[in-house]
């Protein structure tokens, strides 16, 4: 897949400086667990358990982790393939998982090794969070897809994403091959059943083309697929589109003007959110806070849902059934969920406003806010990383501007994020320890 880590990690160290506020417009945004590897896909299962993918470090250390509605996590799959590109700079490994009933059916990214760019199909039926993980052993491989489009003559294969018809057959986007797969359920024939064209490259004189590169199927409430695109170099802005696609692979158009779009879901009401990665100034480097969700209705209208919430690139994203909407943060490697209070809640409870002094600190500081209601209240220290440092439960505290000083002592200098939870709100403010 023509990806984006190369250019993120240039620039990571610099954007994450500008990561302060994690709730904006009447949005919470509360991180739910941190400190994972090549975080990619999430996927929402009826049980409420959030199954999340690592790519892993290069070294088939790639992971499927699951994040109980407790926010408990497991390991569920390890040792999946994860192998490092040394021309492209990037890490193929599991890109996502998908639980369908008794099984769990993992996608894995295409590339020079002996287990890349497989549909994988794991039985969990006997297992349960807290088991012992499954490992690659355990798998079934459904379709091998990386074979079948190398003998087909395409040069690279990246199987992306995935989704199924009603009798069984899984459709698979290749980011690699710029096409749509289809593995017939019945013989388990693999085809092709689209190719999506490049673009002519009016931006530079290089390369003569800008390839296309499918991100994302969902199904379509009404019939068919909806499939998406992320734009390769040098990533012009607004051409990336959505685009019906029937099971014969006939496709027409649905929605443009887009940017670098990497995910789908659909609302039970038919409604479409796609999630763009990130953005990019001219220079290349990507522009931070600029992750977003746009909300598309069968007819085409297009709003913005959310924005704004990752430092810099999101990959990741999954509705929650209530409104919210769970993404993924691949610099802080973390999973985190969005909110948003009703109409009522938005009037009776102002965005919840963290102020920290001193900052810089050395060994303490003092975070204050005005907490509408009463309730437990709870603090968290979060490392530049994501990774959870220390909790400490304030107790039931009354409706009032509250004033608490917590202890730094014991922490590396560096980065770090202080949330603070109420009964209603989540905020989270930076904080540098000198």
């Amino acid at each position: 897949m023509k990806t984006f880590n190369t250019y993120f990690k240039t620039f990571f160290c610099c954007a994450i400086l500008a990561f302060c506020l994690t709730q904006i417009s009447a949005q919470t945004i509360e991180t739910i667990a941190g400190g994972f590897t090549g975080v990619n896909g999430l996927t929402l299962d009826t049980e409420g358990n959030l199954w999340v993918a690592e790519t892993g470090t290069g070294n088939d250390d790639g992971k499927i982790k699951v994040i109980t509605p407790d926010k408990a996590v497991y390991d569920a799959i390890i040792s999946l393939p994860s192998y490092f590109d040394t021309l492209s700079g990037d890490t193929p490994g599991a890109w996502r998982a998908y639980r369908n009933g008794n099984f769990l059916d993992v996608i894995i990214g295409g590339g020079i090794h002996p287990d890349a760019g497989a549909l994988l199909h794991f039985d969990i039926s006997g297992w349960s969070p807290g088991d012992a993980p499954l490992s690659l052993s355990d798998a079934a491989v459904t379709a091998d897809v990386n074979d079948f489009i190398t003998a087909e003559g395409y040069p690279e294969s990246d199987p992306y994403r995935v989704a199924w018809d009603d009798n069984g057959n899984a459709y698979v986007v290749d980011a690699g091959a710029n096409a749509v797969v289809k593995y017939d359920a019945g013989t388990g024939a693999l085809s092709v059943v689209h190719e999506f064209p490049p673009y002519p490259n009016i931006w530079l004189p290089f390369p003569p083309f800008v390839d296309y590169v499918p991100t994302a199927i969902v199904r379509n409430p009404a019939g068919g697929f909806y499939v998406c695109n992320l734009t390769g170099f040098p990533f012009p802005k607004g051409l990336s589109t959505v685009v019906k696609m029937d099971e014969s692979g006939n496709v027409t158009p649905f929605a443009d003007s887009l940017n670098f779009s990497v995910e789908m879901d659909v609302d039970a009401q038919g409604n479409l959110y796609v999630l763009q990665l990130g953005d990019f100034d001219t220079t290349f480097a990507p522009i931070p806070f600029a992750a977003k969700i746009t909300k598309i209705t069968p007819s085409g209208e297009k709003s913005v849902f959310t924005e704004g919430f990752t430092p810099v690139f999101s990959s990741g994203m999954v509705l929650d059934g209530n409104g919210g909407v769970y993404v993924n943060d691949l610099g802080l490697g973390t999973v985190m969920h969005i909110s948003f209070p009703s109409a009522a809640n938005e009037l009776a409870l102002p965005n919840l406003k963290l102020v920290s002094f001193p900052n810089p600190t050395v060994d303490f500081i003092s975070i204050q806010f005005k907490q509408e209601k009463p309730g437990e209240v709870t603090a968290r220290l979060f490392s530049c990383t994501g990774n959870l440092v220390w909790r400490k439960e304030l107790g039931l505290l009354p409706a009032s501007t509250q004033e608490i000083e917590l202890d730094l002592r014991g922490q590396s200098s560096g980065l770090y994020f202080i949330q603070i939870t109420t009964p209603n709100q989540t905020a989270e403010t930076r904080v540098i320890r000198r």
